[in-house]
């Protein structure tokens, strides 16, 4: 399954999935501070670090330790 769980609160967004170029260049589009995702493409750090103020958050297994608590 190639679908994304993508949340996105107040400036935050969270991934499920690795973030990639395509991605990065629509979070780039709109007002965000915090990514968080498993991994991000070189290409996608590139990006996303253009930005100011930006935080990027890498949280290996983010699903596993989800699915471990319930």
């Amino acid at each position: 399954m190639n679908q994304i769980l993508f949340l996105s609160l107040g400036g935050i967004i969270a991934a499920n999935r690795e973030i990639d170029e395509e991605l990065a260049k629509k979070i780039n589009e709109i007002f965000i501070e915090i990514v968080m995702a498993p991994d991000f493409t070189e290409e996608a750090l590139n990006i996303l670090k253009s930005k100011k103020n930006i935080r990027l958050i890498k949280i290996p297994n983010i699903m596993k330790k989800r699915l471990s608590r319930l």
